[in-house]
C-alpha cells in the first residue's frame, strides 16, 4: 500500500484538481522566482492561457478553494521555517 503524504490529504480536503494543486505548490514554494503565469505554465496549463488561469486561480471569488490551499500552504511553509 502506498504511503499518503499530509500534504495529499490536504489538498483532497481542499477538493481542487490536481492541476490547481500543483499551480498552488509552484506558486507557494517558488521563493519568488517565478511569476504565476510561469507557475500555471509549470502545473500543466496551456501557455496561451496560463496568465489568465493564474489570475483566476489566485482570484478568492472563482477559486476559492485553490485560495484557502495556497493559503493553508503559505501558513504551514511558514510554520515549518519557525
Amino acid at each position: 500500500m502506498a504511503k499518503i503524504k499530509d500534504q495529499d490529504l490536504v489538498s483532497n480536503a481542499f477538493n481542487i484538481t490536481e492541476k490547481a494543486k500543483r499551480f498552488a505548490e509552484e506558486y507557494v514554494y517558488n521563493d519568488g522566482s517565478k511569476t504565476k503565469e510561469e507557475c500555471a505554465i509549470s502545473a500543466g496549463y496551456a501557455k496561451e492561457s496560463a496568465s489568465v488561469r493564474a489570475s483566476e486561480l489566485t482570484n478568492p471569488r472563482i477559486y476559492p478553494k485553490v485560495v484557502k490551499y495556497i493559503d493553508c500552504l503559505l501558513y504551514t511553509s511558514d510554520a515549518a521555517d519557525e
